[in-house]
This record gives C-alpha cells, structure tokens and sequence, in this order.
C-alpha cells in the first residue's frame, strides 16, 4: 500500500463528525471544559452542551464561542419544544441552565420547559421570541448582560418574582405578558424601547423606573394595577392604553413627553396630571378620569384639547369632559431658575413651587411665598451644602452648596481671610473672636 493510500485509508478510519468538530469552537470549548464524551450537539447545530450534578437536580450548561469577535454558537430555533404536538422536548429532571461563553438563543428554544426553576445566561446578548414561554417553574434568571429580549420571551412565566433588566435595551412585544409573580419596583432605566404588551398584566409591580425610556408601546402596562409610581423622565412617546385601568396611579409628570395614544391613561386614579411642552395627544387619552381631577398644562390650549376631545363615564353614560365641568385647568411655566409659576386664567402668578412634584401636592403649604425663596430651595435641592469635615486639630471645615469653602468652625469662627492670616498667609488681618 502506497503512504498516499494508507493515509486516505486513515482519514476514512477517523469519524467525519469528530473531524467537523475539530475546528467547532463550541464542542472546544465544551470538551476542554467536560471532555469529549459528556458534550452532547443539540440537533444539527453545531452547539453542545454538557450536563451536571446528580439526577434529580441537573443542569444543563450550553457552550458558545470564546473568541473575540467571534460569531455567537445558537441555541436553534424550537430546540426544545414540538411545535407540532405543542410541548416541551426537554430532557428529564434538569432544573437549571447556564450558558458559556458567547450565545444566544433561538426563538421558541425552551419553550414550555416547566422543569426550569433557573437560569443563567450571562453573556448572552439576544433571546429570541417565545423562547421560555410558558416556563411556569421559572423563579430566579439572570439576564446580566442581555441586551434584546425577543416577543414573548418569558410569556406567563408566572414564577418569576424578580429580575434585573439593567443591562436591556430593548423589550420585546408581550415580553413579560402575565408575568403575575413579579412585584415590587423595576428598573426599567436602561432600556430604550418597551414593547406593546410587554408586562401586561403585571399586577404585582408597585413601581417602574422609566427613566431612559424613549418609547412605550400600546398596552405596556395595562391591567398593572398594582402600580402607584412611574417615573417618566425622558420617554418621548407613550402609545394608546400603555397604562389604562392601572388605579394605583394618582399623579404623574408628563413633561417632555411628545406624544400620548388614546387612552394611554384612560380608567386610572390620577388626581393630578403635569403636561410640558405641547405634546400630540390621541382622543380618550384621559378618558374617565376621577372628580376633582387637576390638569396641569404650560399651554392652556393643550387642555382644553384634552377635555374636549376625552369622555367620562357617569352613572353608565358617557358625556363630554367639557360638559362635565370637574376637571380643574391650571397652567403653568418653569423659568430658567427651576421654579414653577402656577397662574390663574389671566396668566398671572398665583404660587410657586420647586418642583412638578411639589406642585402635584397642590396646597400653599406645600409651595413656596415668593419666586426667589422657591429658587434657592431648588438651588438647595440640586447642590446640596456638604457636611463639614472635622480637621487634626478639632476645628470644622465649612462648605458652600457649591463645594467651595465657607469657612471654619471651632473654639472660634474664622472667615478665610482670618484663615489665611492664622495660617501666616496674610500679614495684617485682625482676628475677631465670635
């Protein structure tokens, strides 16, 4: 036999599989991690994963590529899941996945997986739609690093009590549709699209941090009723019935928002309302708000537009907000200063408050006598004195809310100049005792 011959002879000995896993940085990494013979391929993906621990409590790790750069491994689409019998193909008694190295799931890859209490999937970057949809055993997932969350990922994940989206930019459509276990506060303030639907009905969350947000989708918070505060800060576009029949809202700031769908607040508690600029508002945005309800408008026009063009609801009939005459205008201005100007229908002043907040609580008590005073409260507000500091020798460094120095405290009171001269900076001051 010729060596050319003999060399053929052991190329064909050699499986065609292992050779195409030579140069599969998946199965390396995974081999170098667990060895060859505990790496399983899922499908014909070229991406494995090993599993671990005894056989009642398993976890599955999916091993991605390592390279910088390099394209993530893919956990392929309906790995897991039947769509043709609707059920997860899940293998037995694995509670927990993780991920390593760089991947990312496909869509509907585990759904319906109802054995998963946890995951892990730091460093991956995308989840692709429904991908644990109906995963109801779902209580603890780490998502650090995560960037989109596809449609549906965690539908009616219904164990889920908390989750951390810090590092999510954008959140599917239905996302986190009757995600009925989460509650408490979310941290929503690095994402920058929220999709239609995505935590509808989430009505265990008491709070949401929107700040960052630049667009709302429909529906995104509807039938949250356990809500009481949302911060808007910097969304720009709330679409239609974002928050409709979320009763637990009773105030909200909605300045610097653009644009407001159709009953994006309809149903709900507001009691107070603060609308900047003059924003596109759909009709029936604040369809059927209480009695006694405050509007709270820089231009006057932008409220009468709310009322004539919204309903309210009494004893079943619908009849004009305008007709209703229990919703209160008032309008007002922010000058360069941060102060709030409230004005009566002739345009003048009438209070003055610090803050959109402080106006919200409504009630002199609550604002300030004049503009300048309700100016150094602001000024107070966003450059707080700091605390003085205690020196070697006992005595107390004074500070101004700017950071600079006031002066000193201790068995005497000294200005800097009385400073500098004890200091033996300045010749000829004379020190008063105080």
């Amino acid at each position: 036999m010729k060596k050319s011959q003999f060399i053929i002879a052991l190329m064909l000995g050699t499986s065609f599989a292992t050779m195409a896993r030579a140069d599969d940085t998946s199965y390396a990494n995974c081999v170098a991690a667990v060895g060859a013979s505990n790496c399983v391929q899922i499908g014909t993906s070229g991406t494995y994963y090993a599993l671990s621990g005894d056989a009642g409590n398993q976890t599955m790790t999916v091993y991605g590529t390592t390279e910088s750069g390099s394209t993530a491994a893919t956990v392929p689409e309906m790995a897991f899941f039947n769509s043709r019998y609707g059920k997860s193909t899940f293998p037995g008694g694995i509670t927990s996945l993780k991920t390593s190295g760089n991947v990312n799931i496909g869509e509907g890859a585990f759904e319906k997986a109802k054995g998963l209490t946890s995951i892990d999937l730091t460093g991956v970057q995308t989840i692709g739609m429904s991908a644990f949809e109906g995963a109801t055993g779902l209580t603890s997932v780490d998502l650090t690093g995560v960037q989109t969350i596809g449609e549906y990922a965690f539908r009616d994940a219904t164990g889920l009590t908390s989750i951390d989206l810090t590092s999510v930019q954008t959140i599917g459509n239905g996302a986190f549709w009757g995600a009925t276990g989460l509650t408490g506060h979310l941290d929503l303030s690095g994402v920058q699209t929220i999709g239609r639907s995505a935590f509808y009905e989430a009505t265990g969350l008491t709070s949401v941090d929107l700040t960052g947000v630049q667009t709302i989708g429909g529906s995104a918070f509807l039938g949250a009723k356990g809500l009481t505060s949302i911060d808007l800060t910097g969304v720009q576009t709330i679409a239609g019935a974002v928050f409709r029949g979320d009763t637990g809202l009773t105030s909200i700031d909605l300045t610097g928002v653009q644009y407001i769908g159709s009953q994006a607040f309809a149903s709900t508690d507001l009691s107070s309302v603060v609308i900047g600029g003059t924003p596109e508002i759909d009709e029936y945005a604040f369809d059927n708000l209480p009695s006694g309800a405050k509007l709270y408008c820089e231009s006057l026009s932008v409220c009468q537009t709310i009322i004539s063009t919204s309903e309210r609801q009494v004893n079943n009939d619908w009849i004009s907000l305008s007709e209703c005459g229990d919703i209160v205008i008032q309008t007002f201005s922010k000058g360069d200063d941060g102060v709030y100007v409230l004005k009566d229908e002739n345009g003048d002043p009438i209070a003055y408050y610090s803050s959109a907040a402080n106006m919200m609580a409504g009630g002199t008590q609550e604002g300030c006598a004049t503009q300048e005073f309700c100016a150094a409260v602001v000024l107070a507000a966003n450059n707080p004195t700091p605390q003085p500091t205690k020196n070697a020798d006992g005595s107390y460094t004074l500070y101004n809310a700017d950071g600079t120095i006031k002066g000193y405290k201790g068995k005497r009171i000294y200005t800097i100049d009385e400073a500098n001269a004890v200091a033996g900076k300045v010749n000829s001051v004379k020190i008063r005792y105080r």
